[in-house]
């Protein structure tokens, strides 16, 4: 029986976003996924549509891995995690596989901490999203209008505004451009671009 690409996409992708999967599990179908990737630039036929399959579910699978990262308590096992999952985005951007921001936004999300104002993604998305699963401008209500609460608790920076009042279509662009996330919708979306930027600066200090 032969699985098709977006088969083997979402096998990996439910695996690697399940709360439930083991770490050594979840570490080593990151590097099946890294493999594949690496595959998938040769100039073969078919190769091309795991890349930009995989691309639209890593963000979602980055979320999972920061879910994970926090949740260890042992000091040498969160950091032998860290190690391993860092390598594999250095050898991403080594290989060119995406674009340098697309990277950085998969780092920064899996590097995340528990202030950032993101809701863990569990929390808000259960576990394994589907690949083709609808975007947050598909199933928005009520004209689209935000819950005020949540806009108030991420607080009221001119940046915030700016990103809270562009169309979500733009919004969205703006994620997938970075490597982030859709999940959780239009707040989620806000906290996870200031979330970036607030790394980027870290980065430019380092």
């Amino acid at each position: 029986m032969r699985f098709s690409h977006l088969q083997v996409v979402e096998v990996l992708t439910e695996s690697l976003t399940l709360k439930e999967t083991p770490i050594p599990t979840k570490v080593a179908r990151l590097m099946l996924v890294s493999d594949i990737l690496h595959n998938s630039s040769a100039p073969v036929k078919n190769a091309s549509p795991y890349r930009t399959k995989f691309e639209a579910s890593l963000p979602d699978i980055m979320e999972s891995f920061n879910d994970l990262y926090r949740s260890i308590t042992g000091r040498i096992t969160a950091e032998a995690l860290k190690e391993r999952v860092l390598k594999v985005l250095q050898v991403w951007s080594d290989w060119f596989l995406f674009s340098v921001a697309y990277v950085n936004g998969l780092r920064a999300t899996f590097l995340r901490s528990s202030n950032s104002g993101v809701i863990p993604f569990h929390s808000i998305c259960g576990d394994a999203p589907e690949i083709e699963k609808k975007t947050s401008s598909e199933v928005t209500t009520d004209g689209g209008k935000l819950n005020q609460d949540a806009a108030l608790a991420m607080g009221k920076g001119a940046a915030m505004k700016e990103l809270l009042n562009l169309p979500l279509a733009e919004l969205e662009r703006r994620c997938r451009h970075n490597g982030l996330s859709l999940c959780g919708g239009r707040e989620m979306m806000v906290s996870r671009l200031l979330s970036l930027e607030e790394a980027e600066k870290q980065r430019v200090y380092e």
